[in-house]
């Protein structure tokens, strides 16, 4: 079983937080963050709080939103991905934006403040979820809404899947498993019981579906490692057996190819609640 907890970006480094702004940001993580705005159903003039915020992905897509009016607070415990969000210029027809240093629990901002509270991909890295989620509760108005995503299983998301089936393969146990991290919250019903225990009111799970494409094929959707916490422990292996990994994964990854391109699927979760 994986710890979900070592998925740590906090400790990666930034050229591993700068590898994840260039290669999962585009293709990953911009058009999933589109869906979860889409599911919060932003207005202008909104405050909104970005739980595990990463570079800035969702705050500042979020900023153009809510428009100049409004206002947003990103909020990461890794000081590498938070550089790159502050190195970001201004949006010129956005909110403002404010970054704080800040685990999910406590969260370091005032009770009440916000009218939404988001939180892509994060939730299943916090060691604790409930509390984490109470947070978020906390911190958001009454009437407002959460609106929290997390990856769906494996099996679901067959891209990663094959990755993970690659890295056991032909990894220690011990790097192999982290990967499994992201996928460890893919159950709804488990997700939706999280939210009821922290308490949380009118909670739907949707399940939502969209294609996952590396347009530059094999090699690319391989480089994902590269941005990822396990990255300064795969370089530390000897060549030959990062080479067996890297030939174990083009086999596997081939099936996904159409033309040039690596596709399939990706599957998320997303509990939004309304207090």
């Amino acid at each position: 079983m994986s710890d979900p907890t070592k998925f740590d970006f906090k400790n990666s480094g930034s050229s591993v937080a700068q590898l994840y702004e260039e290669l999962l940001v585009p293709r990953v993580f911009v058009p999933w963050a589109n869906l979860l705005l889409m599911k919060a159903k932003l207005s202008s003039g909104e405050t909104v709080l970005d739980v595990a915020c990463g570079p800035g992905t969702v705050a500042r897509l979020a900023s153009e939103r809510v428009g100049p009016q409004g206002k947003v607070t990103g909020a990461d415990i890794s000081p590498p991905m938070l550089d790159i969000a502050r190195s970001k210029s201004p949006l010129s027809n956005g909110a403002p934006i404010e970054y704080v240093e800040s685990p999910a629990h406590p969260l370091k901002v005032d009770d009440a403040s916000f009218d939404v509270t988001l939180c892509q991909q994060g939730l299943q890295f916090f060691p604790e979820k409930v509390e984490a989620l109470k947070e978020m509760a906390r911190a958001t108005r009454p009437g407002g809404r959460m609106a929290v995503a997390v990856w769906g299983s494996l099996l679901q998301n067959p891209i990663f899947g094959e990755i993970c089936a690659g890295l056991g393969e032909t990894l220690p146990s011990s790097i192999a498993d982290i990967m499994k991290a992201p996928f460890s919250l893919n159950d709804p019903e488990q997700l939706r019981a999280l939210g009821e225990e922290a308490g949380l009111k009118n909670i739907e799970v949707k399940t939502c579906s969209l294609p996952l494409v590396f347009e530059q094929g094999v090699a690319q959707a391989i480089r994902v490692l590269d941005a990822t916490p396990l990255a300064p422990q795969i370089a530390e292996l000897p060549p030959e057996q990062q080479e067996a990994m890297v030939k174990n994964l083009q086999n596997r990854l081939s099936r996904f190819l159409i033309g040039e391109q690596c596709l399939s699927n990706a599957i998320s979760n997303i509990l939004i609640s309304k207090t």
